[in-house]
């Protein structure tokens, strides 16, 4: 089903040209106005909101012929002066061929009388004749005459129609009149209708992206600044892979530093426990030039101090019961100097150094807790004896003054 508008509804005023004068309909006036021309009525802001209908008969093969000829008079379609001035002397005017309408509703007829024509359409086809005000009843008459009385006929007049009640007619003012849309021929399309809208949508939104990128590259800039100055900042070249390794090496050595005072100390304990003629001690790590969680205590005796194992013995296995930090002990082969090599390792020893630290730090929270709880707890001993004694005091000098 084709689409469908109402003229009164669509456009604001409206202008029939007929064969020889126009019919023009002004928006709120119950009286249409006559002339010779459209421009004669019309000006130009009445033709912004007005459509211009008229009836270009169709070619010797039935198709509609090229509008703008029929509106510049002129029979030669090769003439493109002329189809130009008319384009541009209509402008975005709409233009209402009415004899592009299609087949009308069956048994119905339709009829618009306006200027100096009938214009009347039924299921066949459309047709169109001249009329003038003096004739246009009895024209309708003739018209009517060939169809049967059970035709619903309806007339789109602005004309006098109290002579119209005789003839069994449904009369309607033109701006009712419904036509197709094909009927508007030069109707624009979307993108002519709101072109503008759209480039200003897509310049809003052109706008946005730039705002957006420009935003973007802001931050990436930042961000290549600041890793330019931790470029500048950071230690590079050939050099920093053997400093950091230097200095990886250098915390590994100093980890275990607080435990060599303790393990020099214990040593020294069970030496003096031992018993044991000392003549030198040395604590060292088994390799000097790598980090190690284990050093060698070497304890030597005086010269001739100790003769024989059965001296021996004895001395070692007391040395290493008297130490804790020592875990194994033993006699390196050769020499004629009593010598004695000590285990040490500094893992263990700093396990318990920890759990030591943790357990005293434990013993200082819990004597805290007892501290505050009976420095409460004292308190209210304190108060009640004063009382008692305040009392007591009042006592006595009520029974001296008595």
């Amino acid at each position: 089903m084709a689409k469908t508008l109402e003229i009164g509804t669509k456009f604001k005023n409206l202008c029939v040209m007929g064969l020889n004068r126009v019919e023009y309909f002004p928006e709120g006036s119950e009286e249409a106005i006559f002339a010779d021309t459209w421009h004669d009525v019309t000006d130009d802001q009445s033709r912004r909101n007005m459509a211009l209908m008229f009836f270009a008969p169709r070619d010797l093969d039935g198709e509609p012929v090229d509008p703008y000829l029929y509106l510049t008079e002129t029979d030669n379609e090769d003439d493109e002066q002329s189809v130009l001035i008319a384009h541009q002397s209509f402008g975005d005017i709409p233009l209402l061929d009415m004899c592009r309408m299609h087949q009308g509703p069956a048994n119905t007829l339709q009829v618009l009388i306006a200027a100096d024509v009938i214009y009347h359409w039924d299921m066949k086809d459309c047709y169109v004749q001249p009329t003038n005000p003096m004739t246009w009843v009895r024209d309708l008459q003739i018209i009517l005459k060939n169809y049967p009385h059970t035709t619903d006929k309806i007339v789109y007049t602005n004309w006098d129609n109290s002579k119209l009640t005789e003839l069994g007619v449904s009369v309607r003012p033109v701006q009712d009149l419904i036509v197709e849309e094909q009927v508007w021929i030069n109707k624009p399309s979307f993108q002519e209708k709101h072109g503008y809208l759209l480039m200003m949508f897509s310049l809003f939104v052109a706008l946005f992206v730039y705002i957006f990128i420009y935003m973007q590259e802001s931050k990436i800039d930042d961000l290549s600044a600041q890793i330019r100055q931790v470029d500048t900042e950071t230690p590079s070249g050939k050099n920093y892979p053997e400093l950091n390794r230097a200095l990886a090496e250098q915390q590994s050595f100093m980890r275990n530093r607080t435990l060599l005072p303790l393990v020099v100390r214990d040593i020294s304990f069970a030496i003096q426990s031992s018993g044991l003629k000392l003549d030198s001690l040395q604590i060292k790590s088994t390799d000097p030039k790598t980090p190690t969680d284990v050093l060698i205590a070497t304890i030597k005796a005086e010269k001739g101090a100790y003769s024989g194992w059965l001296e021996e013995e004895p001395i070692a296995k007391a040395l290493l019961g008297q130490s804790v930090t020592m875990s194994a002990i033993r006699r390196p082969p050769g020499g004629q100097q009593f010598t004695l090599e000590g285990l040490v390792e500094l893992e263990p020893i700093a396990t318990m150094v920890a759990n030591y630290q943790d357990k005293i730090q434990r013993s200082g929270q819990q004597s805290l807790n007892l501290f505050e709880k009976s420095s409460k707890e004292s308190v209210p001993a304190t108060t009640e004896a004063s009382q008692t004694a305040v009392t007591e005091t009042a006592t006595e000098q009520q029974e001296e003054a008595e």
